[in-house]
């Protein structure tokens, strides 16, 4: 899996968080490929990338065949469902992150990150 960040036990309020985006996360090791549910958020002024490592999508299989689930407008019932199957949350490491390979990131995640953390800093400059 490629470099996000440290593991971190969040329990985040639906009133409290911006859906950057829900996607299906794959990766393969091997022969064997995975895809699993996966969704990026920001709380508490920092970013979290949440995914759903007790659910494996089958072949072929994605969010449209889940009841009532909006990928691309996501709100409260995809957020709860999300949070349903337990995700595993990493806490962006945004300078870690850019020293990586990139090549494992979307240019749509990689555009939202440097985003936020050119805002992120605006703000700590003029709180200081």
């Amino acid at each position: 899996m490629r470099y996000i960040g440290d593991i971190v036990d969040i329990n985040p309020d639906f009133d409290d968080v911006h859906i950057f985006w829900i996607k299906r996360e794959e990766w393969s090791s091997g022969n064997k490929h995975m895809s699993n549910p996966a969704m990026w958020i920001e709380w508490e002024e920092f970013i979290y990338f949440g995914i759903c490592e007790s659910y494996h999508f089958i072949f072929l299989e994605d969010f449209s065949d889940w009841d009532n689930f909006d990928e691309y407008d996501p709100g409260y019932l995809e957020f709860l469902h999300m949070m349903n199957l337990k995700p595993t949350f990493y806490k962006l490491d945004y300078l870690g992150v850019m020293e990586s390979d990139l090549g494992d990131w979307c240019k749509f995640e990689l555009d939202f990150i440097k985003v936020w953390w050119r805002n992120k800093q605006i703000n700590e400059l003029i709180n200081d």
